[in-house]
């Protein structure tokens, strides 16, 4: 006769062991035609526990006259079994393989069926709660028929979710409350909670035998008939952590069909660590699941970290000898090991526990290692220690497998792309290659496909700037879909940049977004529209047909194809955005989605997977509305809001068959018997998770035992750990804020090991518990991990090349350097003025792009604008002025100037409207009356001097000098004018940026030659007027050499990092020192104030803020105080000197 037999004990081994004895010895007394007309069956928890057992019997287990091939078995899990097996005898029977979501009240098709009822039910009377929580906020008008607001559709589809998932809870946990409740009884429940009885009678009106809940009802009754004894010859079920009643009643009942063997993980199967007879007697007088769930009088714990870690294992032990009647058998114990001379602390706090020995008797022992605590500051850093570790655990022993080593932490999401970054690597034969798998994951967190989907989705709601649809080319998939490379995006932005393209997809779009009257400028149609007609007709200006559009050459010869592809792919997206902007039925909704697919995904050997979950996505939203009859019409909200949800729980993974290490989330059932277990995460915050249900979900306030709780199973998950660590257990956790380097704690589970270690194993009541712990330094190449006699250690080789350049001397000074013997010729260094002057400008561009040969944007990629101009900048206020200024000089007239300002409207950089035509206006006038000033009263008006000098040819001057041993020739192309010597002239405001190009180009006429010519303007706009700075000859040109000399040296020898300065702050510093003698404290405060902006941020704008920002922080340059001093004197200070004394050199 068939029977459920239970086995419990603490060793998975021995479990495994068992089930293929019982397994091969079954099998010998089979029939040959049974052997192969049915199967048998291992039910197990999760993808982790199959492959472990798999492992377990192919390398591990004793083989004695177990063959080595495992035949006609299935590893099906739970959830999956159960379902399967329950649909055979469900009045909705699927044919084939069952797919849960195609069940009339799966929580998908639940939701959609509240969802339906919230929006289109007047929810008055018990519903009352339900209407005032999902009313929009935009109510009506007082007098209207819905004086309280419109329902919130959104708010529905929300709330719809988290009661779906509650009624699949209480049907699970609760059968016989929801029982009462479809059959109308009286509910015991407060007034604003009446409404949970009358909104599942409502929900299953005309589908009461279609429920789960009907179906855990038919199992007594109808079970036999579900033909699984036709399938199957027993059925074994591996170590289940926890269960619900309901579905331990479906095991209980199969047993009484075919053999079931159920394995149960029992943390000390000899002792009673509960009081067994107790609650064995209250299980037979009564349901278990009636229970409350802490009844004192039905536990006798007998271990401090039982009593902290094993409500879940006692739980699931009462209710398997509530299932029994008492029945259990234990495993015969396995043969104890050898007797150690001394054990280790993992060995004997895990004897400690398994014997139930609570005994405060301390047994010292020495921190072997076998328990590490690592602190470590933020998750990178933990994953790069643990595979320090983990490298140091495979040279200390040679057997150590891969497969041999489980790493688990809280939250595995969060963790991914680190684990990713560090153990990934292109040479996987090389020595420190460590072969890893990642069990369970969510889609979203590791699909690229998965973010441009959802951002497709968003764009009814978009605005259509440039920065966004740029970003979703720059997902490789879509771009390969329209044939475009990396190159090709490249391109494109620059493109989009030049043709001035800011938001909107026309004139209309704009308006629709705002209710505001834009023009058609900086559009996606007008931008598309300048580029082909920029690519037809060059910068010509366009015929008739054409009216105020002014061509973009940017795009010429092949590069029209390109230009085609990206006209195609925006044209795809608005067809798209203008679906997304009305409600559609769900199916509409699901073919529109497939569509896109196909129309802007590529599904290749990089991609297919990721493609797969998007249209499995598309699937369950037809499925689930297609079981829930739901035909309404839903906006794009809804459809966001339903993928987001379901991405957010869909579990990926990689194949857990091979020999790796496994990654994987911490829950019960999770931890399969490893050598090396290693948690990450474990801080305060972050485990165990806390119990959030929310105020109406009943579960909260009548938690009877098995039910469901985050705190709990975390625990028990821990206790799991610690039993299935066979030789080391690492535990690695935040104990440095990644924000403030702040101090954090560690998990309280954690907190409560190692109390009890320290007061069990460590050898006087004030002694550190026997555990290794180590604080990690925050940088992998701290010297400290490659000193020797340190505890701290790194495989890094980059890591370790990085820690000696530190611990290397500094360089000698470039004074220092040994001149040339006579016998070699002397080294010669070409410096071009341009470049000089582009250093001490803006060094900080400099050092990035010049000497780094980076940039503060990611990637050094093209940043779009989104939005037009509605106030110009400093420096579109200076190319403006420098752009009329050459139309006034060259004799232009005002057509030619009008067209100026319609190319920069164009290009998006003029102010829109009546405010852009008032400004250009004003600039207009303001570069008429400039030209006509003169810059001194000796010379003529600047238009005449900016006439000549373009009728001069500049002169190339060349200088070599000596700095520090090497001979610097510097040249510099210079117009000098034969009677008004250098002028340069620049419509910007005076500023020590400005004036020191003029400064230094002096210097170069100086050192060249010292005649009366080479005096020198700096020219500015000041005021409303020009402000002319005069720089006076040099007496002699070694005067202005050694001066040059000096800039020559920093600029060569100093540049990398660049003196902490910048021209403008140095100016005002040296202002206030030296003109006012104010104190250093005074005249660094004014210096400030040249750096941050009144109204907050830096107070340079652009490029320079990028720059600057990223060079030297929000505070400046400030600070070692006596860097900036030194950097303003040495730079700033000669050319302040000479433009403010009297005597000049």
């Amino acid at each position: 006769m068939a029977q459920l037999t239970v086995h419990w004990g603490n060793s998975l081994e021995d479990f495994a062991d068992h089930l293929f004895g019982e397994l091969t010895a079954k099998s010998a007394q089979t029939g040959i035609n049974d052997i192969f007309a049915r199967r048998d069956c291992i039910v197990v928890p999760n993808r982790i526990q199959q492959a472990w057992l798999q492992h377990h019997f192919l390398f591990d287990m004793p083989r004695g006259s177990t063959p080595h091939v495992l035949a006609n078995c299935d590893f099906p899990p739970f959830s999956l079994f159960i379902n399967d097996w329950l649909n055979q005898i469900s009045p909705d029977n699927q044919p084939g393989r069952p797919d849960p979501e195609k069940h009339s009240f799966s929580v998908k098709s639940t939701r959609w069926r509240i969802f339906d009822f919230l929006l289109r039910d007047p929810l008055d009377g018990d519903f009352d709660p339900l209407r005032q929580y999902v009313r929009s906020r935009q109510t009506t008008a007082p007098n209207s028929a819905n004086p309280t607001g419109a329902r919130d559709p959104r708010k529905c589809f929300k709330l719809a979710g988290r009661l779906s998932a509650l009624f699949d809870q209480y049907v699970t946990y609760r059968p016989a409350m929801m029982l009462d409740w479809s059959r109308g009884a009286p509910a015991d429940l407060p007034p604003e909670l009446r409404w949970e009885p009358a909104l599942w009678r409502q929900i299953i009106t005309g589908a009461e035998n279609h429920t789960y809940l009907a179906l855990y009802q038919r199992m007594a009754a109808h079970l036999r008939d579900c033909g699984i004894e036709q399938k199957y010859r027993r059925v074994f079920v591996f170590a289940p952590s926890m269960m619900p009643p309901v579905h331990l009643h479906f095991f209980q009942l199969l047993g009484g069909i075919l053999p079931v063997d159920f394995y149960l993980f029992n943390p000390a199967p000899e002792h009673d660590w509960f009081d067994r007879d107790s609650l064995r007697a209250r299980a037979l007088s009564g349901n278990l699941a009636e229970r409350p769930a802490d009844n004192d009088a039905l536990l006798d714990l007998r271990h401090p970290l039982l009593d902290a870690y094993g409500r879940g294992s006692r739980d699931m032990a009462a209710a398997a000898i509530d299932l029994t009647g008492g029945e259990i058998h234990d495993l015969p114990a396995p043969a104890p090991p050898p007797p150690a001379a001394l054990p280790t602390v993992l060995a004997a706090l895990q004897r400690a526990i398994t014997d139930c020995d609570a005994s405060l008797e301390r047994t010292p022992l020495p921190a072997d290692g076998s328990i590490q605590i690592h602190q470590c500051h933020g998750k990178m850093r933990e994953v790069q220690i643990l595979r320090d570790q983990l490298l140091r655990c495979f040279d200390d022993d040679p057997a150590l497998q891969p497969r041999h080593i489980q790493v688990q932490m809280p939250n595995l999401n969060d963790y991914a792309p680190y684990i990713e970054a560090v153990f990934s690597t292109p040479h996987l034969d090389a020595e420190t290659t460590i072969p890893f798998v990642i069990a369970d994951r969510v889609a979203t967190g590791e699909s690229q496909a998965a973010e441009a989907f959802r951002h497709l989705l968003e764009l009814a709601d978009s605005r259509f700037t440039a920065p966004e649809i740029l970003d979703l080319l720059r997902y490789p998939g879509i771009a390969r879909r329209f044939h475009l490379s990396p190159d090709d995006v490249a391109s494109a932005a620059a493109w989009f940049n030049q043709a001035g393209i800011r938001w909107g997809q026309n004139q209309r779009h704009r308006q629709h977004k705002t209710n505001a009257l834009f023009d058609a400028a900086t559009t996606w149609q007008a931008g598309f529209d300048r580029l082909f007609l920029g690519y037809a007709l060059g910068s010509t200006p366009p015929p008739a047909p054409f009216p105020g559009l002014i061509p973009c050459d940017a795009v010429e010869g092949d590069n029209a194809i390109r230009l085609g592809h990206l006209a195609r792919f925006y044209h795809a997206l608005t067809q798209f955005a203008d679906f997304c902007a009305a409600p559609h039925p769900l199916a509409d909704w699901a073919d529109q989605l497939d569509a896109l697919l196909s129309q802007f995904f590529v599904s290749d050997n990089e991609t297919y997977a990721d493609i797969a979950v998007l249209r499995s996505a598309i699937r369950l939203l037809r499925t689930s509305a297609d079981a829930s009859d739901f035909a309404g019409a839903v906006s794009v909200d809804i459809i966001r809001d339903f993928l987001s949800g379901h991405f957010n729980e869909t579990a990926g993974g990689a194949d857990l068959h091979r020999n790796a290490v496994v990654f994987s989330s911490l829950r019960p059932s999770s931890t399969a018997p490893r050598r090396i277990q290693a948690l990450l995460g474990m801080g305060d915050s972050l485990f165990p998770r806390v119990n959030d249900r929310p105020a109406y979900d009943l579960l909260r306030a009548t938690r009877r035992m098995g039910d469901r709780s985050p705190t709990i199973e975390d625990r028990q998950a821990f206790l799991e750990v610690l039993l299935n660590a066979r030789q080391k257990l690492l535990i690695l956790y935040p104990a440095f804020s990644e924000e403030d380097n702040a101090r954090a704690i560690e998990s309280v589970a954690v907190r409560e090991l190692t109390e009890y270690i320290q007061r069990r194993f460590a050898p006087a009541p004030d002694a550190p518990a026997p555990i290794q712990t180590f604080t990690h330094r925050l940088q992998a190449h701290n010297p400290a991990y490659f000193t020797s006699g340190s505890p701290l250690f790194s495989y890094s080789t980059t890591a370790c090349k990085t820690a000696q350049a530190l611990l290397q001397p500094s360089a000698p000074a470039p004074g220092s350097t040994a001149a040339p013997t006579a016998a070699q010729s002397p080294p010669i260094i070409h410096v071009g003025l341009d470049e000089l002057i582009s250093f001490f400008q803006h060094p900080a561009k400099h050092y990035f792009t010049k000497i780094l040969n980076a940039s503060p944007s990611p990637d050094g990629e093209i940043m779009l604008d989104d939005t037009e101009l509605f106030d110009a900048s400093h420096l579109l206020n200076w190319q403006v002025r420098q752009r009329l200024i050459d139309s006034f000089v060259a004799g232009e007239d005002d057509a030619a100037r009008q067209r100026i300002h319609e190319t920069f409207t164009a290009d998006g950089l003029s102010p829109f409207g009546t405010a852009g035509a008032q400004w250009f206006a004003k600039l207009t006038q303001e570069a008429a009356t400039l030209i006509q000033e003169s810059p001194t009263p000796d010379l003529p008006p600047l238009a005449d001097i900016l006439r000549d000098r373009q009728t001069l040819e500049p002169a190339e001057l060349v200088v070599a000098l000596p700095v520090h041993g090497v001979t610097v020739q510097v040249t510099g192309n210079i117009h000098l004018h034969p009677k008004y010597g250098l002028v340069k002239f620049r419509p910007s405001s005076p500023t020590a940026s400005a004036r020191i190009a003029t400064w230094l180009a002096h210097l170069l006429a100086n050192a060249v030659t010292a005649s009366a010519h080479p005096t020198s303007l700096s020219v500015l706009r000041g005021r409303n007027k020009l402000d002319a700075a005069i720089f006076h000859p040099f007496t002699s040109p070694e005067a202005a050499q050694t001066l040059l000399a000096t800039y020559l040296d920093i600029f060569l020898f100093q540049a990398a990092p660049p003196p902490r300065y910048t021209p403008d702050t140095a100016w005002e510093f040296l202002e206030q020192k030296f003109r006012k003698n104010e104190p250093d404290a005074i005249a660094i405060d004014k210096a400030k104030g040249k750096w941050h902006n009144p109204y907050g941020g830096l107070a340079y704008s652009g490029e320079a803020n990028a720059f600057y920002a990223r060079l030297y922080g929000p505070d400046g340059p400030f600070e070692p105080f006596d860097d900036f001093c030194t950097a303003a004197e040495r730079i700033i200070l000669p050319m302040w000197r000479h433009l403010n004394m009297e005597e000049q050199p």
